[in-house]
């Protein structure tokens, strides 16, 4: 596949779809190798999308290792790369992403504001199923968020 890219930008786009295929089977460290290799090329060509989908698989496989930090500032840059493109799909990826993080952090209500802009992006893309997606992990965040005070209600305390 990537003999037959043809150029670097191709190669660059192929290095990322390939990366995206290994973050799906788990091989996050063919994932990264794939992600190193395409970066320095999106850069030098100035392949704003593709360092917004290079920072976003990037922090998928940080989330996937446990490494919510590194994750979180990938999203932070996923996000910040997508609004230069003004790509409402890619922005909502890195929102979707950095709800996951702020939630794994513990920090619902922020989590809830991330979900709630990115179905708000999807609504406005069109992204039927994932507006559903959304909805769903955005009422469990409002659950969730509610879980302590309905556990002082019952308790008494």
């Amino acid at each position: 596949m990537l003999a037959r890219a043809g150029d670097d930008a191709r190669r660059c786009r192929a290095l990322v779809g390939i990366a995206a295929g290994q973050r799906l089977t788990s091989a996050a460290e063919a994932g990264y190798a794939g992600l190193d290799a395409a970066e320095p090329i999106a850069q030098r060509l100035h392949l704003t999308r593709e360092r917004a989908r290079i920072a976003y698989l990037r922090d998928a496989l940080y989330f996937a290792r446990g490494d919510l930090g590194a994750c979180a500032r990938e999203h932070e840059r996923a996000l910040a790369l997508a609004k230069e493109t003004n790509d409402q799909l890619l922005q909502a990826h890195a929102l979707s992403g950095l709800a996951d993080v702020l939630y794994a952090n513990g920090r619902m209500a922020s989590a809830r504001s991330a979900c709630g802009d990115c179905v708000d992006l999807c609504e406005r893309h069109g992204d039927v199923a994932a507006i559903r997606a959304l909805r769903v992990r955005a009422v469990a965040l409002d659950l969730r968020a509610a879980l302590p005070a309905l556990d002082a209600a019952l308790t008494g305390k």
